[in-house]
This record gives C-alpha cells, sequence and structure tokens, in this order.
C-alpha cells in the first residue's frame, strides 16, 4: 500500500500536497522509514510526533510538501474531542514559504 501512495503523490508533488492518515504503522518501523526517505528526496517531508495518537502508539502520520513552513504540531488532549474517536487529533499550524 505505502507504494501506492508513494507513487500517488509522487504523480501530485508539483501541487504540494498535505496527506494525513491513520496508517496503522508506527514510524520507525524499516518499511515506514524507507517510505520517508523516499518521499523526502521528492521534498515532502514527515512531521514528527512523539505523543501517541492511538491509545499509546503513534500510527497518525502527517507528511507535507517542502513548500510549507511547520509552525507548530500538537495532539489535541481534550477528553471531549477523543471521546467521539479512538484516535486523538494532530493540528498542525503551517505557512506557505
Amino acid at each position: 500500500q505505502l507504494k501506492i501512495l508513494y507513487q500517488y503523490i509522487h504523480d501530485h508533488q508539483d501541487l504540494s500536497p498535505i496527506i494525513t492518515g491513520d496508517f496503522n504503522i508506527d514510524s520507525s518501523t524499516p518499511h515506514f522509514l524507507d517510505f520517508i526517505k523516499k518521499l523526502e528526496k521528492i521534498g515532502i517531508q514527515h512531521i514528527n510526533n512523539s505523543t501517541p495518537t492511538h491509545k499509546k502508539q503513534i500510527i497518525d502520520h502527517i507528511f507535507i510538501s517542502n513548500t510549507y513552513d511547520i509552525l507548530s504540531t500538537e495532539v489535541i488532549q481534550n477528553q471531549a474531542i477523543n471521546d467521539i474517536s479512538d484516535h486523538r487529533p494532530l493540528l498542525v499550524k503551517i505557512r506557505k514559504k
């Protein structure tokens, strides 16, 4: 699936993409690290997050074009919001370069 996603992102990299989602994979796995490296080569960065977004796991990821500056990132820790889903929302503030 990561190969298919990489190809789609590669084919649309001129649009300054932002890709988010529940990848169901930890960013420390070798397969996912390779995916991150391939994206970096085409100007897409992985936003590193050290706060779990699903139970005790970090499986929700954000990738963003290098055409943006990342101002801040935050995992929202609000029980009312967290009751809606088993995943905690990620908030990323960005600005176009």
